[in-house]
């Protein structure tokens, strides 16, 4: 396997959580969006940090973009705004 590729791929709401990890909002607030529970968003960021080998959100919002799997910043397509 390439190494720009996690060696796990992520699951679709885990590359949802991503996106939204790249914004302002605080976990609580992702979880509100998403329609899960505080706990459900925070296990998805620790299978997320597992899976791309970095120890926190930043870290992950740029090897996120840095492996294609989110856009650059300020790009939110394909995220459901909640409303």
């Amino acid at each position: 396997m390439a190494e720009n590729t996690p060696l796990t791929p992520l699951t679709p709401k885990q590359l949802e959580v991503l996106a939204w990890l790249a914004t302002w909002l605080t976990s609580a607030e992702i979880g509100s969006k998403m329609g899960v529970s505080l706990n459900t968003v925070k296990t998805h960021c620790y299978a997320i940090y597992r899976k791309l080998d970095v120890p926190d959100r930043r870290t992950a919002v740029a090897k996120g973009r840095a492996l294609g799997l989110i856009g650059p910043p300020g790009m939110v397509s394909g995220m459901v705004s909640g409303s």
